[in-house]
C-alpha cells in the first residue's frame, strides 16, 4: 500500500517498492515543495529526472540524488553538508 500520488508508476503496475521507487516519491514531495517559488532550472531538472517515469531514467542511487541536489544546491548554502 501507499499513497498514489506519490507512488512510482511501477509501484501502481505493481512492482515492489525499492530505492528507485522512494526517489520517486522524493522528486514529488520536492516538487510539491517548490510549488509556485522561482527554483533555479537546475533545481527543477534534478526533481524532474527523481520524477522519471521510467526508473532507469532517473538516478542510479538515491546517493547520486544527494550528490545532484549538492551539486546545485551549495553554492548558495555553502554549509549545507551534501558530500
Amino acid at each position: 500500500p501507499g499513497t498514489p500520488r506519490y507512488m512510482a508508476p511501477e509501484r501502481i503496475a505493481g512492482a515492489r517498492a525499492s530505492a528507485e521507487s522512494d526517489q520517486y516519491a522524493l522528486g514529488v514531495t520536492l516538487d510539491e515543495l517548490l510549488a509556485g517559488l522561482d527554483a533555479p532550472p537546475s533545481l527543477k531538472a534534478v526533481v524532474r529526472r527523481a520524477r522519471s517515469e521510467r526508473p532507469e531514467d532517473r538516478y542510479p542511487s538515491l546517493v547520486a540524488m544527494r550528490d545532484a541536489l549538492g551539486v546545485v544546491l551549495r553554492p548558495r548554502w555553502p554549509r549545507l553538508g551534501v558530500a
